[in-house]
């Protein structure tokens, strides 16, 4: 039976640096992302569901499941972001905007066609 995929070329060209750059920081966004997925859910369930005595702590007058499992990852989320995108995320350059080549040749043929009729 023939093989449905065709063989890869070995001589691929090396991926580009803005996709692998794109690629390395999106990945640490979503380790991030589920870490603090985790951190809530298991705080929340283990703090809110796990004590059945009724007393409730409070800290700075929220429930301290609250705090712990929703105050704190959100709070950590937003200083990992800040910290992330200010030191860690690259500026890369995209190279020349093409829609705006294209409209100054458009206007430039357009006023080469405009001379041409006058003549």
């Amino acid at each position: 039976m023939a093989d449905p995929l065709p063989p890869t070329s070995t001589n691929e060209p090396p991926p580009d640096p803005v996709f692998v750059a794109a690629r390395r920081e999106a990945l640490v966004i979503l380790g991030a992302w589920a870490t603090c997925l985790v951190w809530c859910i298991t705080t929340c369930v283990v703090l809110g569901y796990g004590d059945s005595s009724g007393d409730v702590t409070l800290i700075l007058g929220i429930p301290h499941w609250v705090f712990w499992g929703v105050v704190v990852p959100w709070a950590s989320a937003g200083v990992f972001s800040v910290v992330f995108a200010t030191f860690f995320m690259k500026d890369h350059d995209l190279g020349p905007d093409r829609m705006i080549e294209d409209a100054e040749r458009t206007t430039r043929d357009n006023a080469d066609s405009a001379e041409g009729d006058d003549a």
